[in-house]
């Protein structure tokens, strides 16, 4: 019998992985382990029909469980802190004393056979050109406590617990569905979206940053459905779902003043560091926090052979469902969960 245990439930992409593996009936059993704060809503979602909630806390032993099941063959850690403003000590207590204390007790399940971990590209930290699904640890720094505590979960991963057989999923910056432009929350470039929605579209704008810059977007149906080959498969390498053939950021930043409306861009440039002195003014004011704008100067790319070659991986660009993207964003930003 195969029992799966999967962390971050129901968080953005635990729920729609959910849903998935449900279809799928990949697993005989599911445990879901879910914070004490998100159980009644956890249990009145229609994808948990048939699962075992369990209430729990990676940050603490045994995760918090007081019945922990037993038997487990299949496991996904998805549970983490993803704020880019977060401060450095709840971002290593969740995301790095909880991956271990996570690894730790599937290291003590007897049947065991995968583990699939969620980690970010941006582990990658300050680095540059092309970064390669092998490498981790390259002497980057980084540019907040997400990137360094993602960075120092998966070394927690893979040179405290190499026995154990994983598969390590990177993934790019993830906005909604391709297809639906579903998603469940607003950041990374929403906040783009929200600040450009905010200016008179008559008013021309100039590119903000350097357009050797390629922020890294994927979108979430087919980030799962990575997961789910990898964790279905039993895969044990490293892979990036990231965009192989990345827009640069004057190309992401004129398709979106094109798809709200507005027509003119002034042909040069103002510094990331002067776009950012405006947003202390309406109306950007409050339309991003100001670590985004890190991302406006990261200049690595990501490669992903493992994943073209193993999971098929051939995401679309993101000029091909932006307009989903966005057209959800402005329908759906003042009901945001």
């Amino acid at each position: 019998m195969s029992k799966l245990f999967i962390t971050g439930y129901p968080g953005f992409i635990a729920r729609r992985l959910m849903r998935l593996i449900r279809e799928s009936g990949a697993f005989d059993e599911i445990y879901a382990l879910v914070e004490e704060r998100f159980y009644e809503m956890a249990r009145t979602l229609p994808e948990s029909e048939g699962i075992h909630l369990i209430v729990g806390d990676i940050t603490e032993d045994n995760l918090g469980m007081e019945d922990a099941p037993e038997g487990i063959t299949n496991a996904i850690h998805l549970a983490a802190i993803y704020d880019l403003a977060t401060p450095r000590e709840p971002a290593y207590r969740v995301n790095v004393v909880g991956t271990r204390n996570v690894m730790k007790f599937l290291d003590g399940q007897d049947l065991l056979r995968h583990i699939t971990y969620i980690s970010t590209a941006y582990v990658s930290g300050d680095r540059t050109g092309i970064v390669r699904e092998d490498e981790l640890d390259e002497g980057q720094g980084f540019k907040n406590y997400y990137e360094e505590t993602k960075f120092l979960a998966e070394k927690v991963v893979v040179e405290e617990f190499s026995h154990l057989p994983v598969g390590i999923i990177r993934p790019g910056i993830v906005v909604g569905d391709s297809r639906t432009g579903e998603t469940q929350k607003f950041d990374g470039p929403y906040f783009v979206m929200e600040a450009l929605s905010r200016l008179p579209l008559w008013l021309p704008l100039p590119y903000v940053g350097n357009d050797e810059v390629k922020p890294n977007i994927v979108p979430v149906d087919y980030v799962v459905e990575g997961i789910f080959k990898v964790m279905t498969r039993e895969l044990t390498k490293t892979y990036h779902l990231t965009d192989p053939d990345p827009m640069n950021l004057h190309e992401i930043y004129r398709l979106i003043n094109y798809l709200l409306g507005r027509r003119r861009i002034l042909g040069f440039s103002i510094s990331v560091r002067t776009f950012e002195f405006l947003l202390k003014f309406p109306p950007l004011k409050g339309s991003m926090p100001p670590q985004v704008l890190d991302y406006f100067e990261t200049h690595a790319l990501y490669d992903c052979t493992n994943a073209r070659r193993e999971l098929g991986w051939d995401p679309p660009r993101f000029e091909e469902y932006a307009p989903v993207i966005l057209d959800y964003f402005l329908k759906n930003r003042n009901r945001q969960p």
